[in-house]
């Protein structure tokens, strides 16, 4: 789903869309998004071939992206597969239910979500948040421990100690 961008038409991701459809002829048999372009358009009249672009054109584009929008790409790894990685993680973090993110980007199953997810420190404490809250009644009262307070610093549990 593709949500237009009302602040700046430019970078509107509709618009975009929609000139890039506008410019597929009735040639082009592929039913993919991203097809090759001709590199003699102008003379043409056609801006694209009928295929697909091939993953290393895809590969160089995502890099250029990434460097255009500051990212230092020796720094970070970057690849085709980056984006797809980071919009699975992202809807997952923010609740969208995993049926959705599974309609979204095409995958099976659920588990093969699992290895998408990044879990950042805002999202452990998150967790952490949600674990203190909703810790069983018979522990907390043990502990004497109330859902503002902190677990003791010497509490151990199973070997571990939380500092």
């Amino acid at each position: 789903m593709l949500i237009p961008n009302q602040e700046n038409p430019r970078r509107c991701p509709v618009r975009v869309y929609k000139l890039l459809l506008e410019k597929r002829t009735d040639k082009i048999k592929t039913d993919r998004f991203f097809i090759t372009p001709n590199p003699f358009y102008q003379k043409s009249g056609i801006w694209y071939k009928n295929y697909p672009v091939g993953q290393n054109h895809l590969s160089i584009w995502t890099k250029m992206c990434a460097r255009k929008s500051g990212l230092d790409i020796n720094k970070h790894k970057v690849s085709n597969h980056s984006s797809r990685s980071t919009a699975v993680s992202n809807m997952l973090q923010v609740g969208i239910q995993e049926q959705e993110v599974l309609k979204s980007t095409g995958h099976v199953n659920a588990a093969s979500l699992k290895p998408y997810l990044q879990l950042n420190e805002e999202h452990h404490s998150d967790i952490v948040r949600r674990l203190r809250n909703n810790m069983p009644t018979t522990l907390s009262s043990t502990l004497n421990i109330t859902n503002n307070e902190q677990i003791p610093s010497n509490f151990k549990f199973d070997n571990c100690v939380f500092k």
